[in-house]
């Protein structure tokens, strides 16, 4: 097996599992906020909660890209896909340093200082294959 195969195998593996969780983080966020801030060891906080909810739109969005790049898979849907993934590397310390208040020494919000580590990760494998998308659309043109 060649390494684009495995690296196309691997970015398609990871968006299906990165668009069911972001379509389960999304609908909840949406419609059970108050769910979503016991899962994260949050205080209760209504209008927190509120802006918590605004937020399910993000990652329903987050879940269409990695569908279409699963569907389509071309070198543009990777691209966009890595892009979105780097601008997610800060975007966790800036929400946990803004809630500090709230987040409690429990529940998934601990593992909130892992998610720059794990989006810088996406962001290289969706920048590979987005690398390995265009090598492939090039030699069927």
């Amino acid at each position: 097996m060649s390494e684009t195969d495995n690296t196309m195998k691997l970015a398609r593996l990871t968006t299906a599992m990165m668009s069911a969780f972001d379509t389960g983080l999304g609908a909840v966020a949406l419609f059970k906020p108050e769910l979503l801030e016991k899962m994260l060891g949050l205080e209760q906080d209504e209008s927190g909660r509120a802006m918590l909810q605004r937020t399910g739109i993000i990652w329903l969005t987050y879940a269409t890209a990695h569908c279409v790049a699963y569907t389509r898979g071309r070198s543009g849907d990777w691209t966009t896909l890595a892009w979105m993934r780097a601008m997610e590397v800060p975007a966790d310390p800036i929400w946990a340093l803004s809630n500090r208040k709230r987040l409690k020494p429990r529940g998934l919000g601990t593992l909130i200082g892992f998610t720059p580590m794990v989006n810088i990760a996406y962001t290289a494998l969706f920048a590979a294959a987005a690398k390995k998308a265009r090598k492939l659309e090039a030699s069927t043109e």
